[in-house]
């Protein structure tokens, strides 16, 4: 009976060898299998990560470039404001200006006006008699 039991025993450890020895080859068959067509489609995604880190660096640098060019702007346009104000009380002065000579101007011509008229009044005999007189108007 002890050499039935280590025969069997012996079959027991040699089929579990076979088999330890058949599971690994189909293991490593099918895993480099595997890791190549794993390999081929890991190899496209890092490509097309790789494509899009670079197109998010290019983004960030031209929204950096746009975001200097809009505080550049900013900054022309705050000058711009601030002169565009100093103009507006300027011609606010100016418009002021305006207002008072040309009151001054209708006050003269109003103070001129009277003696116009008894001008007319006194050139108008000696135009009535054929005389001539030269009259600006």
């Amino acid at each position: 009976m002890f050499g039935g039991t280590l025969l069997s025993n012996l079959f027991i450890a040699a089929a579990a060898v076979a088999g330890f020895v058949v599971g690994a080859m189909f293991t490593r068959l099918m895993g480099s299998s595997a890791n190549r067509r794993m390999g081929k489609r890991a190899d496209d995604l890092h490509h097309t990560i790789r494509g899009l880190e670079a197109d998010l660096r290019v983004t960030q640098r031209t929204a950096e470039q746009a975001k200097a060019e809009r505080d550049a702007l900013a900054s022309e346009l705050g000058k711009a404001s601030a002169e565009l104000k100093t103009l507006r009380e300027k011609s606010t002065g100016h418009d002021e200006l305006v207002r008072k000579l040309k009151a001054e101007v209708q006050h003269e011509c109003a103070k001129t006006a009277r003696p116009r008229g008894q001008l007319v009044l006194g050139a108008s005999p000696i135009l009535d008699q054929g005389g001539d007189v030269f009259v600006d108007s």
